[in-house]
């Protein structure tokens, strides 16, 4: 087999493969000084319990790409002796690029394949075949070789964060008091501990996640420590650590608390407004000084009654606020708590009453709105590629009332001329309103008896002001036909 007309760049995560851990290797493939065509790759990754293996066969590695150009068409176990890897099995990843605009690789392509890495030191390989030529007409398959050097484990340490309660992966470190506080690292380490700057040591073990269970109380500086063993002569002589553990790595972390439950300052000064929603003690002299030419405000032990007073600062007020009156706001009108109104209500300006999108993609089921707001569902065509069949069907119902879509690729019809059969992307959305209180159900299907890939389709909910669905449980079957079938020209 002649040599590969690509050029392959590898990197590594970690910078370095050490044995026995988590890793990847990513390859990235260019156009060399010819130019050329390049319509398939295949990567060939020695797996255990073979010698000379990269990663363990189970659980085996896997392949992420950046691009949708390319896409995965085969996946198999092979025997590692017919691609020159000795004995033994070998993992087996192709990729095609149909789209021959996108087969001269010019631009950013990468694979990355991860896995748990060997146990002992070595210098694996992995095959790379492509199926290039010098002209997009003529392809022949090529070969080239990419060592992989596993190294002997050294101590990391690193992502360190902290997340709420039911979301993985995304960081956090504002937190109300209460809240469950999740923590996360990476590490070659065997022992970690978390020491507090409130309490000290607060948790020792072998794991790489612990939670806070109970909350803070107040804003918290954490100090994550982890710890190698040392092995050999290098361990008889550790007098460091009574444990026996060697080398040591630190990480921290400040958590800050939104609602603290005891604040300490040495002294306090308020430039702005502000508001008290409970009780306030003081246990020396206070005085409240109104800036001319206002008169000096006076509150009593009991009601507080405020005639024909202008306030041109803000105004807080935690209980009920009567007015007999006209109130004409100039600023900004804020209601902390709810804003009832019983007759109409216009804007003269912008209004702006749409809250944070959610997306709720990835759990599909019945939710309940925790306020009024409107379900978004969106099918398409997977990729860029309409002539591979799909189709699928999204729903939404809440109230009796149930709306859907029908997306994916859709076969237009016959040319006259030539009998041609035209394929396109079949785009589609939906969207229903949802009261506050009131349950909804979102689902998806797809078409079985002919689609070869799944449409891509979300969903999302966006609600007036603030307020994630709250989950309810599974969906039920779908509430919508969900069959296709053929017919005769």
């Amino acid at each position: 087999m002649t040599d590969a007309l690509l050029t392959y760049q590898t990197s590594f995560l970690p910078e370095t493969l050490q044995v026995n851990q988590s890793g990847s290797v990513i390859i990235t493939p260019r156009q060399g000084a010819t130019p050329c065509w390049c319509r398939a790759l295949t990567f060939i990754v020695k797996t255990a319990p073979d010698p000379d293996y990269l990663f363990l066969a189970s659980p085996g590695p896997t392949v992420e790409y950046n691009n949708r150009n390319w896409v995965p068409s085969e996946e198999k176990v092979v025997a590692a002796a017919d691609y020159g890897l000795g004995v033994g099995d070998a993992k087996y990843f192709k990729f095609h690029c149909e789209d021959e605009e996108h087969q001269q690789i010019t631009y950013d392509l990468e694979f990355t394949i991860t896995g748990h890495t060997t146990s002992e030191v070595t210098t694996s390989t992995i095959v790379v075949i492509e199926e290039s030529g010098t002209s997009p007409s003529s392809f022949t398959e090529k070969e080239t070789d990419l060592p992989v050097p596993v190294t002997t484990l050294s101590l990391f340490l690193r992502n360190f964060m902290a997340t709420a309660d039911g979301k993985p992966g995304v960081p956090c470190t504002r937190f109300n008091r209460g809240d469950k506080i999740v923590l996360s690292w990476e590490s070659s380490g065997t022992h970690f501990t978390i020491y507090s700057d409130k309490t000290g040591e607060i948790w020792s073990g072998g794991g790489k996640d612990w939670s806070i269970d109970a909350g803070l109380a107040a804003d918290t500086t954490l100090v994550l420590a982890a710890s190698l063993p040392m092995v050999g002569e290098d361990a008889e002589a550790d007098e460091d650590l009574a444990l026996g553990l060697g080398s040591k790595l630190y990480a921290s972390l400040t958590v800050t608390i939104a609602d603290p439950a005891i604040l300490t300052p040495h002294e306090l000064k308020v430039a702005g407004p502000s508001t008290l929603d409970g009780s306030l003690s003081v246990s020396g002299a206070a005085t409240l000084t109104a800036a001319a030419p206002a008169d000096a405000l006076t509150i009593a032990s009991g009601r507080t009654v405020l005639k024909d007073t202008a306030v041109t600062g803000a105004l807080g007020v935690t209980g009920n606020l009567g007015v007999t009156g006209t109130v004409t706001a100039t600023g900004a009108l804020t209601a902390q708590n709810g804003l009832a109104v019983s007759g109409a209500l216009s804007a003269a300006g912008p209004a702006a009453i749409l809250g944070e999108r959610f997306s709720l993609t990835e759990r599909l089921g019945i939710y309940m709105a925790s306020t009024d707001g409107y379900v978004i569902g969106t099918i398409q065509c997977s990729g860029n590629f309409p002539v591979r069949p799909q189709m699928g069907w999204i729903w939404a119902s809440a109230g009796g009332v149930t709306v859907s879509a029908t997306g994916g690729s859709t076969a237009f019809c016959f040319v006259p001329n030539d009998r041609k059969l035209w394929i396109g992307s079949n785009n589609q959305s939906l969207h229903l309103p949802v009261r506050k209180g009131e349950n909804f159900t979102i689902g998806f299907a797809m078409e079985a008896a002919i689609s070869v890939v799944k449409p891509t389709y979300s969903f999302f909910w966006i609600p007036f002001g603030a307020g994630r669905p709250d989950w309810v449980g599974e969906a039920p079957p779908p509430s919508i036909p969900t069959k296709s079938d053929a017919i005769q020209i």
